[in-house]
């Protein structure tokens, strides 16, 4: 296995990635909800907020990952 060359760009720079780690963010919000029953009075929202808001930046991964970005991928001709 090896890696892109400009892997480090695309670590700082991918919609996906950025999308990806909030979804992981929610995720441990509700994990941390039901695995310690003391934070449910100092959560900002429900649960079910932070599944839903989880999910819709999970699908937004999806479809950023096919995203142009020209920070990552130069110019839009760029392989033409």
């Amino acid at each position: 296995m090896t890696f892109i060359p400009n892997w480090r760009v695309i670590l700082r720079h991918s919609y996906s990635l950025h999308l990806n780690a909030g979804s992981l963010v929610c995720w441990l919000a509700i994990m941390l909800d039901y695995v310690w029953p003391y934070l449910a009075d100092y959560l900002p929202f429900r649960p079910i907020v932070f599944g839903v808001l989880g999910g819709a930046l999970a699908i937004a991964a999806i479809y950023a990952r096919f995203v142009l970005q020209p920070a990552i991928s130069g110019a839009p001709n760029a392989n033409r």
